[in-house]
């Protein structure tokens, strides 16, 4: 769940690809 948010989403670490 926690690997690296590379996203909009920093807090929530689980969304790879958004």
């Amino acid at each position: 769940m926690l690997t690296r948010p590379r996203g909009p989403v920093s807090q929530s670490g689980c969304v790879s690809g958004a």
